[in-house]
């Protein structure tokens, strides 16, 4: 596996943005917005997510040796793909509206773990174990095709505990667009704003459309 890990091309995202929902609280914001957040599949609300490493009838012995896996997931950034507008995706993952959306550019990424690899999911109607770890890992249901997920992958052999979380730090720099959602509470707005005020990143209010209330607008 750690072969396998050291073998994919550690470039392909660098041409391309991606996006991040969040919930967040005011205790949250010098995290969020200074690094992101990889954890073990088990850690994830889907338990259906990484099979792999979840379902005990796998296949995989020794499972135990693959406690060290962490994952953050993003959104690949597609052109007319107006992402930041879609109801569905701040419900789920935006604090039902009161988060926030972050539009990323990791060309400058530093990843000190040699073991490590970012790449797109692909979208199976169903999983089959034969794929091994790491192409299990890149696995997820068809359900989800609409997301264009990347992940950042990570694995140390030394790592026991799965309940741990690994912060990657990152630049401001990296921030591309920040997108409030309309519930978003007003003083974590100003904070972020505040924090951020001077780096070259634009900022969006989402809101309702006045022409259709089921639709979202920004501005």
């Amino acid at each position: 596996t750690e072969l396998h890990f050291k073998a994919y091309s550690k470039n392909v995202h660098k041409a391309k943005e991606f996006y991040k929902f969040f919930s967040i609280e005011e205790s949250q914001i010098d995290s969020i917005l200074g690094s992101i957040l990889l954890k073990h599949p088990s850690m994830f609300n889907d338990p259906m997510d990484s099979p792999i490493l979840q379902d005990t009838d796998n296949g995989v012995p020794f499972i135990e040796v693959f406690n060290g896996v962490r994952i953050g997931c993003f959104g690949e950034v597609k052109q007319d793909d107006e992402f930041y507008l879609k109801p569905k995706k701040w419900s789920f993952y935006g604090g039902m509206h009161s988060g926030i959306c972050i539009c990323y550019d990791f060309s400058e990424i530093e990843i000190k773990n040699e073991y490590h690899l970012f790449r797109r999911i692909k979208y199976e109607n169903q999983f089959s174990p034969t794929k091994g770890v790491i192409g299990g890992l890149l696995s997820k249901s068809m359900v989800y095709n609409d997301e264009d997920e990347w992940r950042i992958i990570t694995y140390d052999r030394n790592e026991k505990n799965i309940g741990s979380n690994e912060m990657i730090p990152i630049k401001y720099s990296m921030i591309r667009r920040i997108y409030f959602g309309f519930k978003c509470d007003k003083m974590i707005q100003e904070k972020i704003y505040n924090k951020l005020k001077g780096e070259n990143i634009e900022f969006f209010q989402v809101h309702p459309s006045e022409e259709n209330y089921y639709e979202l607008t920004c501005s």
